[in-house]
């Protein structure tokens, strides 16, 4: 066998299967999504795609691994989440710095920086979480900041605690 698993040196997609999709069980692999080559109609792309993703994916967060390949190995990996949610579901949309934090520049260099995630106005997580309690409501964060901020911010978002209240889980755009 070499590195990858398998005996005749080409990439054993089964291994990664595994890795990518924990809850597969036996499914057959199958890429989830490709290149469209322009000779596909967008929407028959879009809903086979869509097909190929449902018996994976649960209402509400759903987390996922992206692999980078190359012929014979894995060369990197991105964690993400993708947010299942019905159309007709009301959704919250709440800025970060100055909405949830006390100011833009302090709210970024706080969270950011030192890590100190009490820089937040008073009763916000009992806020937004109560909204988010509501039947069918779906909270997304936004944000100007840096893209290169965005695991920070997250890492912010899942920290942030007031009491016995914290941010209800959302997605960050």
């Amino acid at each position: 066998n070499n590195r990858n698993g398998n005996q005749d040196g080409g990439f054993d997609e089964r291994r990664f299967w595994g890795c990518c999709h924990p809850e597969a069980g036996t499914a057959e692999p199958a890429k989830l999504s490709s290149f469209n080559t322009g000779t596909e109609d967008a929407t028959a792309h879009r809903n086979e795609a869509t097909n190929r993703l449902k018996p994976f994916l649960k209402r509400g967060r759903n987390p996922c691994r992206y692999l980078l390949l190359d012929e014979n190995s894995v060369v990197g990996t991105a964690e993400a989440n993708i947010f299942l949610w019905n159309h007709n579901d009301s959704i919250v949309v709440s800025d970060i710095d100055g909405t949830i934090t006390k100011s833009n520049a302090r709210g970024v260099y706080d969270t950011i920086v030192t890590d100190n995630y009490r820089y937040c106005h008073n009763d916000i997580c009992h806020l937004l979480s109560h909204m988010a309690s509501q039947p069918a409501t779906q909270v997304v964060y936004i944000t100007s900041r840096p893209l290169s901020l965005a695991n920070p911010t997250r890492k912010f978002l899942n920290n942030v605690r007031q009491g016995q209240s914290r941010l209800p889980e959302g997605p960050l755009l």
